[in-house]
């Protein structure tokens, strides 16, 4: 080959490379698409309410031609408007009808509480006589819930449990002392509703007569105080109660009030009883609840009349125990639900693990669940008279929404599937329609070249990592790659399942188009393996977890297309506590980490959390300091950014301002950015734009 032949080839090569990394750039989602405008969201359907005839299904719709909210109804089978149910001028956010479809619970805005709990402006429509009033004469309320014949309607407002008539409009007020951080009637402290996940604290028995409810007495439960500086000159103070590792909890307690009779019964449970996360009643109009000790050891299901607690369950273990879902059937039997067992009065089945309860069905007595073989496919099942009947295989990510006694939302995702939504019958069980396929984003996506996540398994000491990676479009094992690993890792969680990633799987394609290689390992702790396995780091958090992240990555720097000098580790709350602890244990294996809102030390962190995974600090005193990250800073080297928002009522500033002073104390640098009135979401107008922008610039920099 002559020179110039030579000159002509490199050439048109250098062209083809131009024009091969033009079309690369061109086709790589933009972190503003991504985090700013959203364009890559999947379009959902979560929201679905059918008529009686189960042919129908209604929408809320803003009409812009003449600024009035309507409730369209669809039909199902061509999903084109069939009528329209109500226009009104007042702003519909959500909406809910009662259980006989007569009536409409209208929610027209909505103020955020914690991270379950909101209050609202509501009011009550009745489609027969097209006329509405306002619930609680207009007055924010919480939890609005209709009772089971449709009759009444009851709801707490400030931190008091009223009932309402829905013909008379006639309001009664059950309880009278609700304060403000002081004495909260029938909705849950922070606490109990970050960690048993239930805000409403009043349930109805199903003859509509009787209305059980908590009393969370929190008076001794120490303050917290939150400042917020962007909305006035002087700096406002928001103040909650929260409990830290060893502090005082709510004294809750357990009562009735009977409508007609205008009676308030007080229920006695055992002396030890720290919460009570389920209360229950039966068909036959008998309370239950279940007693939990402050160890979360021992948990007890108790019936309860005026005068007597009778035990009727009693579950034990020597670390803790799983908070379970319980249900009763038509015919008053006991269905217990845990990961790993279901339990049927003194019947134990275990013919399928890893288990997530979803729904009972009480028009047919059945219940349903989805399980796992491999821990990382779902596939849902139905239990009925102790039978369990496969509904759908493992396969991806599943989910079920009970609509009515013989229909159900069904949504199924995957690594590389936007969630789709479908409506399936029950009795005979098979697909009617699918509701939203989102296959424009797919198409979308498709466009932008995306590669989605492999999955993949490491052994380490002889046991099975789930995990997944992403890897460069163009990946070549001739090159070397730089890695970030992006773990959860807390007790119980997946993140390493064959689940959809949202905006995650186009942020880590960002990435994978600038070279880097993205893995997530769902090491010792996580969920989707035995009991013995999520258990075993109990009382030394941190420790283990970090060991798997760090033994990962040494199996992957032995790679020849890995540079082992590039490994970084990203992660938010428990994922930050983790990306630290990684940092910090893994010298000379983790270059860079990014660690948001992360804990830093357990004992700052929330009783019920903290002392069920690490036991209670006078037991475990040195389990403590070992786990928290202030204990590791002085095997720090370099590049740790800490991002926190300063009005972040579950992970509290605090833990990065101790960690900042630790790392001070060793003289070791470190990079932190504050964001001003942000809570643990970090989120809001530009806010997760800007986040990712950071983070982003910092990866390309330090890895």
């Amino acid at each position: 080959m002559s020179h110039i032949q030579k000159n002509i080839l490199l050439s048109i090569l250098f062209v083809m490379f131009c024009l091969d990394f033009h079309v690369y750039a061109q086709n790589t989602p933009k972190l503003e698409d991504i985090f700013s405008n959203y364009r890559f969201y999947p379009k959902h359907f979560y929201h679905l309410e059918l008529d009686n005839t189960n042919n129908f299904y209604t929408k809320s719709v803003f009409d812009k031609g003449d600024s009035m909210h309507c409730l369209l109804q669809y039909e199902i089978e061509n999903m084109q408007v069939a009528d329209t149910l109500l226009r009104i001028t007042s702003p519909i956010e959500s909406f809910h009808f009662s259980n006989n479809k007569k009536k409409v619970l209208l929610i027209h805005s909505t103020e955020k509480g914690y991270r379950y709990s909101r209050s609202v402006i509501a009011s009550i429509y009745d489609l027969s006589q097209q006329s509405s009033f306002l619930l609680n004469h207009g007055r924010a309320c919480r939890n609005p819930t209709f009772s089971p014949n449709d009759s009444l309607i009851a709801f707490t407002s400030q931190n008091n449990l009223f009932v309402q008539n829905i013909t008379t409009q006639e309001i009664q007020q059950i309880t009278h002392d609700g304060e403000h951080n002081k004495v909260l009637n029938g909705h849950a402290d922070w606490v109990n509703e970050e960690e048993f996940g239930f805000t409403k604290a009043f349930w109805w028995n199903y003859a509509s007569d009787e209305i059980a409810f908590l009393r969370f007495d929190e008076t001794e439960v120490p303050l917290h105080t939150l400042q917020s500086f962007n909305e006035d000159t002087h700096v406002s103070n928001f103040s909650f109660k929260y409990p830290k590792v060893g502090d005082v909890n709510s004294k809750i307690s357990l009562h009735s009030y009977h409508i007609s009779k205008d009676e308030l019964t007080t229920f006695s449970l055992p002396s030890n009883t720290e919460y009570i996360p389920r209360v229950l009643w039966n068909h036959k109009n008998e309370l239950h609840a279940l007693s939990v000790n402050r160890k979360q050891n021992s948990h007890k299901f108790y019936q309860l009349t005026q005068n007597s607690s009778v035990l009727i369950k009693e579950w034990k273990h020597p670390q803790y125990l799983e908070l379970k879902d319980l249900v009763f059937t038509k015919g008053d039997s006991l269905l217990a639900f845990d990961p790993y067992k279901i339990e049927i009065n003194k019947d134990v089945v275990t013919q399928y693990t890893h288990l997530d309860f979803l729904t009972f069905n009480e028009d047919l007595n059945e219940c349903y669940f989805t399980f796992s073989e491999d821990g990382i496919n779902k596939g849902i099942a139905s239990l009925n008279n102790g039978e369990i009947k496969v509904l759908l295989q493992a396969n991806g990510d599943q989910y079920m929404k009970l609509l009515s006694d013989n229909r159900c939302l069904i949504v199924q995702s995957s690594l590389n599937q936007a969630p789709v939504f479908n409506l399936y019958q029950l009795k005979p069980f098979q697909k009617l329609k699918v509701l939203e396929d989102n296959l424009e984003l797919m198409h979308d996506l498709e466009k932008q070249k995306i590669v989605y996540p492999e999955i993949q398994q490491f052994e380490v000491d002889t046991t099975t990592f789930n995990a997944w990676i992403i890897k460069p479009r163009n990946f070549n094992k001739k090159h070397k790659y730089p890695v970030l690993f992006c773990p959860y890792g807390g007790p119980g969680s997946q993140s390493a399942d064959n689940s959809w990633l949202y905006n995650s799987l186009l942020w880590y394609n960002y990435l994978a188009s600038k070279g880097y290689i993205v893995v997530c390992v769902d090491g010792y702790g996580t969920g989707g393996k035995s009991e013995t396995f999520k258990k075993c780091t109990y009382g030394r958090l941190g420790e283990l977890e970090a060991y798997s992240q760090i033994a990962v990555a040494k199996q992957l720097a032995k790679e020849p297309y890995i540079d082992k000098k590039r490994i970084g580790i990203w992660g938010w709350s428990y994922g930050g506590y983790l990306a630290a602890y990684s940092l910090f244990e893994g010298k000379g294996v983790f270059k860079a980490a990014i660690a948001v809102a992360p804990v830093s030390d357990w004992r700052l962190y929330d009783n019920i959390y903290s002392e069920r995974y690490m036991g209670l600090e006078g037991e475990n005193f040195d389990g403590y300091v070992q786990a928290s990250l202030q204990e590791h800073v002085a095997a720090y080297e370099e590049n740790l950014l800490l991002i926190h928002g300063t009005f972040d009522d579950n992970v509290h500033i605090q833990h990065s301002y101790q960690l900042q002073d630790a790392l001070i104390k060793v003289n070791k640098a470190y990079d932190q950015f504050i964001f001003a009135d942000k809570n643990h979401g970090i989120s809001g107008g530009n806010t997760r734009y800007f986040l990712y922008q950071m983070m982003t610039n910092y990866i390309l920099t330090h890895l």
